[in-house]
């Protein structure tokens, strides 16, 4: 049914060009599976990404695919509304079942209409360039003297590129998520040191009082408990030992491979249950929740877009979602380059099938086991039926080079910084 509502030009098909604050949108029924010995329910999960606030976002969503949103809303539980539902009901129903993710985008705060009319720009510049050079017109030229041209050039184009005459400024939201990131970073490094230093006082202590020292030996033993208690719960979720999963038959592999066919950019939607352990579900939680508050400084993978990781299901499901430009093989491997592994190691090595990674993160996991890494790709992806981008021939570097050309081309520079904007072009 999505694929069908997705390819559908008729009037009760997805037309998400319409949204302009809608820039990838994701739709896949994640399949039943199991957490221990509980069934998880058959789940549909719809992700989108956009630019500016949640709530303006939600109301363009319902205004411009009001009629797509009803026919999948209808099949989710909890949804009474039916064809006649009102906007605020959508809207409430849409709110209410929002995760948090650790989201990262390699290109945040470009709208689609910054990101339309910067190609736009840049394409104007090449055919102009292209001409020039058949004329000659360039020949002898310094870099400076050729990028004045250009300017002469756009100008002339009058109102059309009127929006390009100065650069692009930061907007109070962006200035305030830069802020607020960095004052979360530091409360984070601040909390962690004080963390340790009230972890390990106590043990220091009672250290000294068995030597001698003129210390409360009971009240420092007390203090000790939250760090062996900690100590126990790390080391069992480090201890434990799962099973990594095997490789799935060729044919589920080429289903999967038939749907990474797009030229450039393409989706994978992967998802398995979170594996045992009492506190496990709600550690992962949490600390997905801390890295989500410092997403914009949390590791760039070259060939990504937009990626998330969030759990579902009363914490029980994790869900992996990305769009990235090259297919799946090529892309997720990326993640074992470098020091990048060492925190895709903590992201996946909690879900079922994924390998065991030493202290959650550091070593072995997906850096020694590349392979079973793969094979748990492989098994907990899922064919994402409806999906939508708002550019699917732009890449993420692509786009921000765009904005470089966009931003250089009336910025004060050097004969040097001249001649480094032109090898945009």
């Amino acid at each position: 049914m999505l694929k069908f509502l997705h390819n559908n030009n008729g009037p009760g098909a997805a037309n998400f060009e319409l949204s302009q604050t809608t820039l990838f949108v994701s739709g896949v029924v994640l399949p039943e599976q199991y957490y221990k010995t509980e069934k998880l329910p058959p789940t549909f999960v719809l992700a989108t990404t956009y630019c500016g606030p949640l709530k303006t976002h939600l109301r363009d969503l319902i205004a411009t695919n009001k009629n797509i949103l009803l026919k999948l809303l209808m099949f989710c539980k909890n949804f009474n509304g039916g064809y006649d539902a009102p906007d605020d009901e959508i809207y409430a129903f849409l709110k209410k079942h929002s995760y948090h993710s650790n989201f990262n985008s390699r290109c945040n705060f470009i709208s689609k209409q910054d990101t339309q009319n910067e190609k736009a720009l840049k394409n104007e510049i090449e055919d102009y360039i292209d001409s020039a050079q058949t004329q000659g017109a360039f020949k002898g030229l310094s870099a400076m003297q050729i990028r004045k041209l250009i300017q002469r050039h756009i100008m002339a184009c009058g109102d059309k590129y009127a929006w390009a005459l100065k650069p692009c400024k930061k907007n109070w939201r962006e200035w305030l998520e830069i802020v607020r990131v960095y004052i979360t970073y530091q409360l984070l490094k601040i909390t962690g040191l004080a963390l340790v230093g009230a972890l390990v006082a106590p043990l220091v202590l009672t250290i000294a009082a068995l030597f001698g020292y003129k210390y409360n030996l009971t009240l420092c033993l007390s203090g000790c408990i939250p760090l062996v208690f900690i100590g126990i719960v790390l080391g069992n979720l480090m201890t434990l030992k799962t099973k990594t999963a095997t490789r799935p038959p060729d044919s589920r592999i080429k289903e999967l491979a038939a749907t990474q066919l797009n030229p450039v950019l393409n989706e994978m939607t992967a998802a398995a249950p979170l594996k045992r352990g009492f506190l496990r579900p709600h550690l992962y939680a949490f600390i997905l929740r801390v890295l989500g508050l410092v997403s914009s400084i949390t590791s760039k993978i070259p060939t990504v877009s937009n990626i998330r990781w969030l759990v579902i299901d009363n914490k029980k499901r994790l869900v992996f979602l990305s769009c990235f430009s090259n297919t799946t093989d090529f892309y997720v491997r990326d993640f074992i380059v470098g020091d990048t592994a060492k925190g895709v190691n903590f992201m996946f090595t909690h879900g079922q099938g994924f390998p065991d990674a030493k202290w959650m993160f550091k070593t072995k996991g997906i850096i020694s086991d590349p392979e079973g890494y793969m094979h748990a790709v492989h098994t907990g992806q899922h064919v994402t039926e409806l999906w939508y981008a708002h550019e699917k021939l732009l890449t993420a570097d692509i786009i921000n080079k765009n904005r470089k050309i966009r931003n250089g081309l009336f910025k004060w520079m050097t004969e040097e910084d001249a001649r480094e904007w032109l090898k945009l072009l």
